[in-house]
């Protein structure tokens, strides 16, 4: 950076790049492989089971060069960058039989450790059997240990060991309805987790945090939830940079937003907020309040082709005993000089809709004794203590 983001070194692979994960020492490349598909008859050749993920690994640990170091592959599909893990030279691999977007009775999950041999990453150890009939929705792995959801209509929590490489196994499982889908370590034992909430059956039912005592690795409990409201959803469900935790207060910052429909006037309305959860020392979650930005009017124009109006045009009466032929620029056999049809008024062929909202955070960062959170419309400036605004910067309107 000191250099003006000057290119030191590269090094190219012949493939595609979907995902992409750093440790300290290795960059690993990850790419989804599916089975081929014959377009002239709609079939697939060979198995829907030829899902496969791909892997080049880079070695990083000199700031100055990128060394390309090994290649390989494990099965099923990755669901994002934490479902992989560099730790103690082995790389560790979170996946799902099949297509990552499908839901298959026969789908299984599993966690795979490859090992740099030569310029192959062989796998040493697997193991399989995590969520039968289900997908991974997050995973998180720290040290020695996989924390691995998959759901399809209850939220198995899987805690696995990865400290013998050769032999991972699962410790623990924790059966709660819903589904996480990002998971943060808040210390002592303790993993937060956001997601949906859902009925037995499966229907999720607004966005949730969750608050996981793994203490014991194998017994893990959901100690504490606050649900958001029906229908709402967080954006960390796909963007985990969203959401923010700052371990001085132990102070979690997630954007939160829902859509509600008005039956008596017709209106559909919005909020958008950051909701600040204090993690308490007693194993308990507490809604301090939550920030949003001013609601936001937007407008598009909207340009067409002129409509005539049909009703009330203006028009010529002829005679009943008069033709007219406007081809030959006659009226009865008399030369005219020209045929004067109707002409239509248009309707207007630019239209403006409008619209209001409260714009969605996007984005949040704790500096000094000030949280300052980011959305499309601007950025704003709220005391921690009291939860007051400070300052409200608007950007410019396009």
């Amino acid at each position: 950076i000191d250099n003006g983001l000057r290119i030191d070194d590269s090094i190219g692979v012949l493939s595609d790049g979907q995902t992409v994960y750093a440790s300290t020492d290795r960059l690993t490349v990850a790419s989804n492989r599916y089975p081929e598909w014959d377009w002239r008859t709609g079939q697939l050749i060979g198995d829907d089971d030829d899902h496969t993920t791909s892997l080049h690994s880079f070695d990083i640990t000199d700031p100055t060069k990128t060394n390309y170091v090994a290649s390989g592959s494990v099965p099923g599909s990755l669901l994002s960058q934490y479902s992989l893990s560099e730790h103690d030279g082995m790389l560790r691999v979170a996946t799902t039989e099949g297509s990552a977007w499908e839901r298959d009775q026969q789908s299984q999950s599993m966690v795979t450790v490859l090992d740099e041999q030569g310029s192959d990453l062989v796998a040493i150890g697997m193991v399989d059997g995590l969520g039968k009939g289900e997908q991974i929705f997050s995973v998180r792995f720290m040290a020695d240990i996989a924390y691995v959801v998959t759901f399809r209509q209850i939220d198995p929590l899987y805690t696995v060991d990865l400290s013998d490489p050769t032999n991972p196994r699962v410790l623990g499982e924790l059966k709660i309805p819903g589904f996480s889908t990002y998971l943060h370590p808040v210390g002592d034992g303790m993993l937060l987790g956001v997601g949906q909430d859902a009925t037995d059956e499966g229907r999720t039912t607004g966005s949730q945090v969750s608050l996981f005592d793994v203490s014991d690795l194998a017994n893990p409990a959901r100690v504490d939830q606050l649900g958001f409201g029906e229908n709402s959803y967080s954006s960390v469900d796909w963007d985990p940079k969203a959401f923010l935790y700052w371990g001085e207060r132990k102070l979690a910052v997630i954007p939160v937003s829902s859509w509600d429909f008005d039956e008596e006037t017709g209106e559909e309305g919005n909020a958008s907020t950051a909701v600040l959860v204090q993690v308490n020392d007693d194993g308990s979650l507490t809604e301090l309040g939550r920030i949003g930005h001013p609601v936001t009017t937007d407008c598009e124009t909207y340009e067409f082709e002129p409509e005539p109006i049909e009703e009330d045009l203006p028009t010529t009466t002829i005679a009943d005993d008069e033709t007219v032929d406007a081809e030959a620029g006659f009226v009865d056999d008399e030369p005219v000089d020209a045929i004067v049809e109707p002409t239509p008024e248009s309707r207007p062929s630019v239209e403006e809709y409008c619209w209001t909202y409260q714009p969605e955070i996007l984005r949040s960062i704790i500096i000094g004794d000030s949280i300052y959170t980011v959305s499309d419309a601007g950025v704003n400036v709220t005391s921690l203590d009291g939860l007051d605004t400070v300052s409200w910067v608007p950007f410019a309107q396009r």
